[in-house]
């Protein structure tokens, strides 16, 4: 419809854009007060307690979004004043090159968010605590296998994509994906978190540390002017905002920080530098020249092995069975 816009072509765009979710919005609405009792609000039913619960909880949940929205916005705005528009279409690439990849552990989250809810509602703590952990370790596999061989040839990924690819986007690409690798750590963290209903403390000191990314990359800057700067401090803000989250529900839900280091995050860092290793090694026996099916050749070898080292290294043997498993009835079929 772009094409045929009455108006500017970009504020076009963003009515579309709010169109379609203002659509989505109602039909969810509409649906549920057709099909769900509990979702139509009857005169004398209105639990004031029960309101008051709900909107301090998306109070809360609506500061902690609208934290990260000022953080990514803000360093745009920065980058813009710093060294112009050049730079901000590099970080606009990047950001929408991993929107792309995200959606590879997306469904996986949101299957296994309902099942942590559930088990801390029910107060079985241990299962919780299971899939935490579980949740941690597979999401973030999930995305790493792809993200992997994808940074070692982002930038024949994007010269394939693009006519003109920006200057500086082939290295915020690599560093943006790094980050949402940071950031599925903490997916199973937060949705335990969110279960146990009492967020504000965790929102304040989560977001502080987040929205810390705009006043360091102002200050950066200031100092030392490289582009690169603002996703560095980013990476550094992600990582410390994954130790609070760990940290603040040991101490909401009694997780126990060294059962967590054990079961998921060591698992993580020795596939992820077995698997680092590997790649650099047929990175150098099979250089990029530019040519399109030596890109695949090198996309595929490096996801056979990063998918190998994940299933040997960053799997429990029950988790290895259920893959090879699966893997034998779809060779058999």
């Amino acid at each position: 419809m772009l094409p045929y816009s009455p108006i500017n072509t970009l504020i076009y765009y963003s009515v579309l854009m709010f169109a379609l979710v203002f659509f989505v919005q109602g039909l969810s609405r509409w649906f549920c007060r057709r099909h769900y009792a509990e979702c139509k609000i009857r005169r004398g039913t209105l639990n004031k307690v029960t309101v008051r619960e709900i909107l301090s909880y998306a109070g809360w949940n609506l500061f902690g979004t609208f934290s990260g929205v000022v953080a990514h916005q803000g360093v745009n705005m920065i980058l813009n004043s710093f060294f112009g528009v050049v730079v901000n279409a590099a970080r606009g690439i990047s950001f929408q090159v991993n929107g792309a990849m995200t959606q590879l552990y997306t469904n996986f989250q949101q299957a296994i968010n309902p099942q942590i809810v559930k088990s801390y509602a029910a107060n079985e703590l241990q299962r919780f605590y299971f899939l935490i952990t579980q949740g941690t370790r597979l999401a973030f596999f999930l995305l790493f296998v792809c993200a992997l061989p994808v940074m070692f040839n982002m930038k024949e990924i994007l010269n394939l994509w693009l006519d003109e690819v920006p200057e500086f986007t082939t290295m915020f690409c690599v560093l943006t994906v790094i980050n949402s690798l940071i950031g599925t750590m903490s997916q199973s963290l937060l949705r335990g978190a969110m279960a146990t209903g009492r967020i504000r403390n965790y929102q304040i000191i989560v977001s502080f540390i987040l929205m810390l990314n705009l006043p360091l990359s102002y200050i950066g800057l200031q100092i030392y002017k490289d582009p690169y700067l603002t996703i560095y401090i980013m990476i550094a803000l992600s990582l410390a905002a994954f130790l609070a989250r760990l940290i603040l529900l040991h101490y909401m839900t009694a997780l126990s920080i060294p059962f967590f280091l054990r079961r998921a995050v060591l698992p993580i860092s020795v596939s992820v530098i077995v698997s680092t290793i590997i790649a650099i090694g047929v990175d150098n026996i099979l250089p990029a020249t530019g040519n399109i099916y030596r890109m695949v050749v090198r996309l595929v070898f490096m996801l056979i092995l990063c998918l190998g080292v994940t299933v040997i290294l960053g799997m429990r043997n029950s988790e290895r069975r259920i893959v090879f498993n699966f893997v034998k009835k779809k060779i058999r079929w």
